[in-house]
């Protein structure tokens, strides 16, 4: 009886230090998006969200900050989770940036509908009812110009782990048999930030092989 009493005194103590780990993280998420740090936000978001799964407003700040970070599957769960929810008349924008990423994700069909639904709920003609207006006709060009068979064929491969990795690879350029590309994956050890941010560097693929950064101090380390 008194081990079970014992129990109960310290999940009481835990409960509201768990609470406030989660509240401690969401503010360190604010911070970082304010100054645009969308990958320190998504980690902490994400890290409340661990701590506190239910809040709805948590859902919200994620999916934005997921947006913005272009992983757009995360941003759709989460923005669909809040579109779905009791609490979706507290987010008027959800069905105008959900619509946005299933545009990015070549899901236009649903992506219209968000748009025409963001539309309709609109009580004024601003800018936002006016561009989601225009990708309206949007999703209906793509819908029909990229349909398949609709255009040439582009056969798009993807490169193996010699260039990709689970990090960003962006901006390639191919010179005569070589690829010149950006990755964002380098760890800035000087980096005071929680957690660290990546550094983007440029390297070189030559004939297809693994790529090697570009010598002679072209990447600059404090950068």
């Amino acid at each position: 009886m008194r081990l079970a009493f014992f129990f109960g005194l310290m999940c009481a103590g835990f409960a509201p230090l768990f609470g406030q780990n989660a509240k401690a993280f969401e503010k360190a998420g604010d911070k970082a998006l304010a100054e645009t740090d969308y990958y320190a936000a998504f980690e902490h978001y994400r890290d409340a969200m661990q701590r506190n799964p239910d809040d709805i407003g948590l859902w919200y700040k994620y999916a934005e900050v997921a947006r913005q970070f272009n992983a757009f599957e995360e941003a759709e769960k989460y923005y669909e989770k809040v579109h779905g929810s009791t609490e979706a008349a507290q987010h008027p924008f959800t069905p105008f940036w959900l619509g946005q990423v299933k545009k990015c994700l070549g899901k236009y069909s649903e992506a219209k509908a968000l748009f025409e639904e963001f539309v309709s709920k609109s009580t004024s003609t601003d800018y936002y009812t006016d561009w989601a207006v225009n990708e309206i006709s949007a999703c209906d060009w793509a819908a029909q110009d990229l349909a398949p068979g609709a255009g040439p064929t582009v056969k798009i491969e993807h490169l193996d782990k010699k260039i990709n990795t689970p990090f960003s690879e962006f901006g390639a350029i191919k010179y005569e048999e070589s690829t010149y590309y950006s990755s964002l994956r380098f760890d800035n050890e000087k980096d005071t930030n929680l957690p660290p941010r990546k550094l983007s560097k440029v390297l070189i693929s030559e004939k297809n092989g693994k790529g090697k950064l570009l010598p002679n101090g072209f990447n600059d380390e404090k950068k």
